[in-house]
């Protein structure tokens, strides 16, 4: 996914992507407060990325390097009969926050779930986390306080 040259680009990660996906998982972790949680390895990413196609994982490159990565799946909105594309992570390291990448990024998404006949993105977000919730306010997104996320940990 490309607007243009200069702009940024979402290039989808392969196997021998796996330690810079593990190593922005680290960063994202880092930056929630919650680094110790990070038990992923670099066989399990492997085998749950490439071998099971879990999930997408895209390296946000800008001016040619790479600043980011983000994390997409998949789930079904029984309501709309469509599938819905599930940001799980979208991560862009701190020089390059304020840019407008996040913007671009969230088009190209768009963009993407469009051409996958898909009914709607959907994400978390952290309720301590007020600049990604004015960020998620400001390009038209909507907050589901009527539902509440649950984890069962198996």
């Amino acid at each position: 996914m490309q607007t243009n040259k200069t702009d940024v680009t979402l290039v989808q990660a392969t196997r021998t992507d796996v330690p810079v996906i593990l190593r922005y998982i680290h960063k994202l972790a880092e930056h929630e407060g919650d680094h110790d949680a990070v038990i992923a390895t670099e066989k399990s990413l492997e085998q749950t990325l490439f071998d099971q196609n879990a999930a997408r994982v895209y390296l946000v490159t800008y001016e040619q390097e790479t600043v980011g990565f983000v994390v997409l799946s998949r789930n079904m909105s029984t309501y709309s009969g469509k599938t819905v594309l599930f940001l799980e992570d979208l991560y862009l390291d701190h020089q390059v926050r304020g840019l407008g990448l996040g913007k671009r990024i969230f088009a190209l998404l768009q963009l993407q779930a469009k051409a996958e006949n898909c009914g709607r993105i959907e994400w978390t977000c952290l309720r301590t986390n007020q600049s990604g919730i004015d960020f998620y306010d400001a390009i038209g997104a909507t907050a589901m306080d009527s539902k509440v996320l649950y984890r069962l940990i198996v």
